[in-house]
């Protein structure tokens, strides 16, 4: 099987990329791809950049010259304090995109114009694989809203406003896009965060490595036990 795995800061990603065997590095336009084998199967990692149009662009780039049959958008996240802790993971099922609004037209808060929704569901499949990865790796995992803009949630009242709009119980800045991306290119898509700061971003820097070490961690089992 073919999977592309995208995320936004290489500490994120450049630890999958390392494992790769037999490894090769495909650069289209400015977005750099390093292709390889893992588990027997082929995975296509990219390190798309900070935000939602450059996690867009690198995802569309991605599907038209690799034609992955799923995508994974992997690393860190805030998380809403009440349902999560930090380092716990948060498997999304589904996506929201909290900054897009054109209620002044009448459309409710959040809607993503060419789908013609707000929420936008991930595969069933992967997140149900997921989520057994994280349980074989005796990791906590939660299966819940992950929203989407481009600003960094970094105090209480934003993350309050947010939970209370859409139910999210992780932020972040890429992970919306992507599953936009995917569900306009009918490619199956995941969206897989470990929990980083609190949503007041004050333990950022101390907990976001350790994070995404064990984001690898679980997409390490999920290719490990992924069907050939």
């Amino acid at each position: 099987m073919r999977i592309g795995i995208i995320g936004a800061m290489d500490l994120e990603i450049h630890g999958l990329a390392a494992l790769l065997e037999d490894a090769q590095t495909h650069t289209v336009g400015k977005q750099r791809f390093v292709c390889g084998r893992f588990a027997g199967h082929e995975v296509i990692t990219a390190c798309c950049g900070v935000g939602k149009v450059a996690a867009a662009v690198c995802t569309q780039t991605l599907l038209l010259h690799f034609q992955p049959h799923g995508v994974i958008n992997m690393g860190v996240a805030g998380g809403w304090p009440s349902a999560v802790q930090l380092l716990d993971t948060v498997v999304a099922d589904v996506l929201v995109q909290h900054d897009a609004d054109t209620t002044a037209l009448g459309d409710p808060l959040g809607y993503v114009h060419v789908l013609d929704r707000v929420e936008m569901r991930a595969d069933e499949a992967m997140v149900s694989r997921l989520k057994q990865s994280c349980k074989a790796l005796d990791l906590p995992v939660t299966v819940g809203t992950v929203a989407t803009g481009d600003c960094f949630v970094g105090d209480e009242a934003t993350a309050k406003r947010i939970h209370d709009n859409f139910g999210a119980i992780a932020f972040e800045m890429e992970g919306g896009s992507i599953a936009q991306t995917c569900l306009m290119n009918q490619t199956p898509f995941a969206v897989l965060r470990t929990i980083s700061d609190g949503g007041d971003a004050f333990d950022f820097e101390a907990f976001s490595r350790q994070a995404a070490e064990r984001t690898l961690a679980i997409i390490q089992n999920f290719l490990q036990n992924l069907p050939l």
